[in-house]
């Protein structure tokens, strides 16, 4: 049978859906990481939280250069990346920050 892709329907992010397989890092920041960071920046969202399996990264970027474009596209947007706990730390000192900012 072969590669399948599997997609919702009707797809949450149609943006987020190439035309077929991605087979290169820059595909991968383009169609997946690109995406949502700027819809988490459209939506005002306090963070996105993009999920990278240490495995998968080794076997197919293995010079990491994906993470290299998308930890430099962050901060070109000014945006500071962090980790949970780093996030946690933020909420805990400003509390207000939770509420959503609507302009």
């Amino acid at each position: 049978m072969g590669a399948l892709r599997v997609l919702l329907f009707p797809p949450l992010y149609p943006e987020a859906i190439p035309d077929g397989f991605i087979s290169t890092p820059a595909e991968e920041f383009r169609w997946n990481n690109r995406v949502f960071i700027d819809r988490a920046i459209s939506d005002n969202a306090m963070f996105v939280s993009l999920v990278w399996h240490p495995w998968s990264l080794a076997m197919f970027d293995p010079e990491m250069r994906m993470l290299e474009t998308t930890f430099e596209y962050v901060r070109e947007q000014g945006l500071e990346p962090t980790t949970y706990a780093g996030l946690r730390g933020v909420l805990e000192h400003a509390p207000d920050r939770l509420e959503r900012r609507v302009e």
